[in-house]
């Protein structure tokens, strides 16, 4: 699938190490432009021949100097001239969200500005994975996988559009903690593109997971989590004991995940069962975001 449409999550500030950073969402170049007045995402191509503008370019004011022939190609902008598409994005909690076409907002924005106003919300692990973006997004609506790989049971298992045009998912695992105790955990996930997702997990010590994915090559993306914890948490020493646990789990769940992704035979034909509704309709969300359906 080939993606046009919705947010995406493209870096996190610590990648930000030049002024122009090249970034690829689904086989589109872009590059993220950091300069004093902010951060902001534009179309990478140069329009004269197409060189990469992020790679050896050189940032000069409201224009970046091609690595090419020189050319001085403007950011944004109806100005006469050469220049390059900026794309709506947002920096929020040191990352980089991007946001591919007018469509498919689905409530992102508000979502992650309500979240910032009662939780600590921080970068907490970047990982490649062998896989695409969608497959990683999946996981949050695939209920069987949960048992299968992660030994989780699941209790209950609700999928719905949002009115804002997100898709939902509700239900309640058991698993344990590590003293052997037993855990009961409500689950709620909100899916706001193809390669963009929120987790929120209630019980004693509750916590949430925004991961974004972006495909890099037809078989691998890069997936960065950030970690979502009510306010305060991250002042604490036993907060920033939870955060690098929870770093260490989602990296051991993910590497679980990509040993059964790598053996994935790329030209199998699905034949659903039943208990594949909630994945199926995972996957007719993200048709929405395909080129020419908006």
């Amino acid at each position: 699938m080939t993606y046009a449409h919705g947010w995406y999550c493209l870096a996190f500030e610590d990648e930000l190490t030049s002024p122009l950073t090249p970034v690829t969402v689904d086989g589109r170049r872009l590059m993220i432009v950091r300069r004093d007045a902010g951060i902001e995402v534009f179309d990478a191509d140069c329009p004269h021949r197409g060189a990469h503008l992020a790679v050896g370019g050189r940032l000069e004011d409201r224009h970046v100097v091609c690595p090419y022939h020189a050319y001085r190609i403007r950011l944004g902008g109806e100005a006469a001239g050469w220049s390059v598409r900026r794309y709506e994005s947002l920096f929020r909690a040191g990352a980089v969200y991007v946001r591919l076409s007018e469509a498919e907002d689905n409530g992102w924005p508000a979502t992650l500005d309500g979240l910032l106003e009662d939780h600590d919300v921080t970068p907490g692990l970047t990982i490649p994975l062998s896989t695409t973006m969608e497959a990683v997004i999946e996981n949050g609506f695939d209920r069987l996988h949960f048992h299968a790989v992660h030994r989780l049971s699941v209790h209950s298992f609700t999928v719905s559009p949002a009115p804002d045009g997100a898709l939902t998912v509700r239900g309640r695992f058991s698993t344990r903690t590590r003293d052997g105790s037993p855990s009961d955990l409500s689950y709620d996930a909100r899916a706001f593109s193809p390669g963009l997702i929120l987790v929120q997990l209630g019980g004693s010590a509750p916590y949430g997971v925004i991961t974004g994915a972006i495909t890099t090559s037809p078989t691998t993306c890069t997936a960065r989590l950030s970690f979502v914890f009510p306010k305060g948490t991250l002042a604490t020493a036993q907060g920033q004991r939870q955060k690098a646990g929870l770093a260490d789990y989602s990296r051991q769940g993910l590497t679980d995940d990509d040993r059964v992704w790598r053996n994935v035979s790329r030209s199998a034909v699905p034949h659903w069962s039943p208990d594949d509704e909630s994945v199926r309709g995972f996957y007719a969300f993200c048709r929405r975001f395909e080129s020419g359906s908006a």
